[in-house]
């Protein structure tokens, strides 16, 4: 007989297999209580009566048929136990899974109030005063949990799964429940949860779903909790990337490039670095001359290290600026690399490999244009 892919119909058909053994069995019973019968027949008429040991010869075969009908009912009786435990188990997933999904529609709605307001009440803050509003938000949302947990230890466990999406299946929350809870979740009926009663009063519920709201309460607060976390640890990132890279380094002495240039040289000099495009910005004359005396007014990222470097070092060979013009650079963290995706300040190996590289090449192109605004800023 083919097999099947359905349980089912392999548990069928195994059925049907163990009644006909049944019958085989009855019959051969019959047939021998007849043959006794017989044999007493013939013995009462004279005949001759089977010996002790033929009898039971004749009974062996029909005991192992009952050994074997035996073993077959409790094989049976496993494969019924483990389809039926295995047909409970998906239709108690099924359950769980939409009952995940009454929880989120109301957390989600929540979470999402909690932020906005959050949003609105920093919204006119500068950053130190929105920071202070939302630590004392959070030790608000801290000391709620707390409380909430204090009057359900059952719910303890969801600290640990409540950024899980499936956190009622995958969490411990459902096996703390008692045995008369655990049926009332199983039997709830999903289609007839009113959404509108529950915003009315959210422990609507909670006699059909225990602790329906107090679950909702803490994994809203947990989540909120992280949420305001993370925005603390992204101010603190962003305040540390602007003080490293807005705020200049200050120049200790007054002149460290040693620079002879006047401003109307300065000026000149913009002009070139502009028509090159040396920099991400367009720079004004009197930026310019705040890098020369190493106080930018904010740090620019280079276009292009070998431009800065065919740059400062025709000024250097001209005896406008010092011959340490990479030192003072790399020290002064006067600009950041052409490498967006991280915040590198140029420094004195890159000017080195740059101006090694311009040693070889061609006047042409930028460095052409530069070469001639440089031939020029003497004679001004």
């Amino acid at each position: 007989m083919g097999m099947s892919g359905d349980p089912c119909d392999d548990d069928a058909d195994f059925g049907r297999r163990f009644i006909y053994r049944q019958q085989i069995a009855r019959a051969q019973e019959y047939r021998h209580d007849a043959d006794l019968r017989q044999n007493r027949g013939q013995e009462e008429r004279g005949g001759y009566r089977l010996d002790s040991e033929s009898d039971r010869l004749k009974q062996w075969p029909n005991v192992r048929t009952m050994i074997r009908t035996f073993f077959f009912f409790i094989r049976f009786s496993y494969l019924r136990v483990k389809q039926v435990g295995f047909m409970e188990g998906m239709e108690l997933k099924q359950q769980f899974d939409e009952l995940q999904k009454i929880f989120d529609r109301c957390i989600k709605h929540a979470c999402r109030v909690f932020e906005e307001r959050i949003a609105t009440k920093t919204v006119r803050l500068d950053s130190e005063q929105r920071q202070a509003q939302e630590r004392q938000e959070y030790n608000r949302i801290a000391d709620e949990l707390a409380e909430l947990y204090m009057h359900h230890s059952v719910l303890s466990d969801l600290r640990f799964c409540y950024s899980e999406p499936a956190f009622l299946w995958e969490g411990g929350f459902f096996e703390a429940l008692n045995a008369d809870e655990k049926r009332k979740y199983l039997a709830f009926s999903v289609p007839s949860f009113d959404y509108s009663r529950y915003e009315r009063d959210n422990t609507a519920y909670d006699a059909e779903l225990p602790y329906f709201s107090a679950v909702v309460n803490i994994v809203v607060r947990e989540r909120y909790a992280a949420y305001l976390r993370q925005r603390e640890i992204s101010i603190s990132e962003s305040s540390q990337k602007s003080a490293s890279i807005a705020v200049p380094p200050i120049a200790e002495t007054e002149n460290p490039f040693d620079s002879i240039l006047t401003d109307e040289q300065i000026a000149y000099l913009a002009a070139a670095v502009n028509d090159v495009k040396m920099f991400n910005v367009s720079l004004s004359a009197d930026e310019l001359k705040a890098i020369f005396a190493c106080k930018p007014e904010a740090i620019v990222r280079s276009n292009n290290n070998r431009l800065v470097a065919f740059f400062f070092s025709g000024l250097s060979s001209r005896g406008l600026i010092t011959p340490n013009w990479q030192s003072v650079i790399a020290t002064h963290k006067l600009f950041l690399s052409k490498d967006t995706s991280r915040d590198k300040y140029i420094n004195q190996s890159d000017l080195s490999t740059a101006t090694n590289y311009i040693r070889d090449v061609g006047v042409e192109g930028k460095y052409a244009t530069l070469e001639k605004y440089l031939m020029q800023v003497k004679r001004l």
